[in-house]
């Protein structure tokens, strides 16, 4: 009779963890669920540039820190749109790659455009780097091209895809 209730025990105990173990995945879910759908922020930005996770929130205060660092870590907080918010940090140090890379995306999450003049300011700043000419690439591609779709098998089998030209001057000019 011990070795019964022993057992119904260690059942319970493991379908108490189970139940625990899911409501936590279940919130986790459903938090996911209410940041993609932006009411909880940009989830494109938020996951670069973390806090704010708003546009009307501004920046804690963080007495420690000085200005320039706030700068580095939220961006001009006197602005009131993620884009104006990283132009300030851009332009703080002009000739950083990585603070007009924080500008592009925010601009771009912000207008759906790329910035004015941005392949030649990206080439004025650094020359080399490629990941700007593949951001101007992506934006000009954008609705040029249609991925197919592809069968289960294709997907497991893990088949390169193929893609349906829609506007192809804008393909062309994407590819140039």
């Amino acid at each position: 009779m011990d070795a019964r209730k022993n057992k119904t025990f260690w059942w319970r105990l493991l379908f108490s963890l189970f139940l625990i173990i899911s409501a936590g995945i279940w919130a986790d879910g459903l938090h996911a669920v209410f940041y993609h759908n932006k009411l909880f922020g940009d989830p494109l930005i938020d996951s670069f540039y973390g806090y704010p996770a708003r546009d009307d929130e501004g920046a804690p205060d963080f007495p420690n820190l000085s200005a320039g660092q706030k700068l580095l870590l939220f961006g001009d907080i006197s602005k009131s749109s993620k884009s104006d918010k990283m132009k300030g940090l851009w332009d703080s140090d002009p000739g950083n790659p990585a603070y007009f890379a924080a500008y592009t995306n925010a601009f771009l999450a912000d207008h759906k455009k790329l910035p004015p003049d941005f392949l030649a300011t990206a080439r004025r700043i650094d020359p080399r780097n490629s990941w700007f000419t593949h951001i101007a690439a992506g934006v000009a591609a954008k609705d040029a091209v249609k991925m197919r779709k592809q069968s289960k098998a294709e997907r497991l089998a893990n088949k390169t895809p193929e893609w349906d030209v829609l506007d192809e001057p804008r393909s062309n000019e994407a590819l140039s």
